[in-house]
């Protein structure tokens, strides 16, 4: 299993269209938590009607739109292998809501990493259950979980436009009831986990025995990105 370059990833050759007119088409899936499945946060209402609406419009055909965390990913691989056909890629990107370490159980980041990162690994395993996979080319491809230190210097960048204008960011102390882990205080065990978190995963995805015509890949590349700055983060007014 390689680690993919952040900005390089490229699908599997497909084969040819016997049908020049007609394009080729590539079979997606996204397994993952309210990150990467649609859910946002508002208010209390439009948090609500975004998970239960936002899945008839997303990029991918995802098995449940409205997974919050690393508890509903069994469920989320039994829906994959309960499909009559496998896609020709995975997409893996979950653990987000996992990083709870407010918790008096869940304050130690090297256990917490540990748990997710298991739980991960083991869910990805049972991916090669089917023989399935055995017919075609296909990629799974698990994404590192977002860069939370970059990530809190644009929060730290919204508040203070948030001072100045306080129709900005209306809903910008919300995720404290949703994710305690966000205040400032729990924010270092946040981001140790999650570093933690994304070195584990690529050195355990190593280990996972794929059938021969299927690629595991680790990418870094959500990791990567650049969400410094308070734009990359909803400014919704009241």
């Amino acid at each position: 299993m390689d680690s993919e370059p952040a900005t390089d990833y490229l699908l599997p050759p497909m084969p040819q269209s016997p049908a020049p007119q007609q394009s080729a088409r590539v079979a997606i899936i996204c397994v993952g938590d309210s990150l990467s499945t649609g859910f946002s946060l508002q208010s209390s209402l439009g948090s609500i009607l975004a998970a239960r609406f936002r899945r008839h419009y997303g990029w991918f055909d995802s098995p449940d739109m409205s997974c919050l965390s690393i508890a509903s990913l069994t469920r989320q691989i039994d829906d994959v292998l309960a499909r009559p056909a496998l896609p020709q890629l995975v997409l893996i990107w979950i653990g987000h809501n996992d990083l709870d370490c407010a918790g008096a159980d869940r304050n130690d980041p090297i256990n917490l990493a540990q748990e997710v990162t298991a739980a991960i690994g083991v869910q990805t395993a049972r991916l090669f259950e089917s023989k399935n996979w055995e017919t075609m080319a296909r990629t799974v491809l698990n994404f590192g979980l977002i860069n939370f230190r970059t990530f809190f210097v644009a929060r730290d960048e919204a508040e203070s436009i948030r001072k100045a204008d306080g129709h900005r960011y209306p809903y910008f102390d919300r995720c404290y009831d949703f994710f305690p882990s966000m205040r400032p205080e729990f924010r270092p065990s946040l981001i140790e986990a999650s570093e933690l978190i994304n070195g584990n995963l690529r050195r355990l995805l190593g280990d996972v025995l794929t059938p021969p015509l299927t690629r595991l890949r680790y990418s870094d590349a959500l990791h990567a990105a650049d969400i410094r700055r308070a734009s990359c983060l909803s400014s919704n007014r009241s």
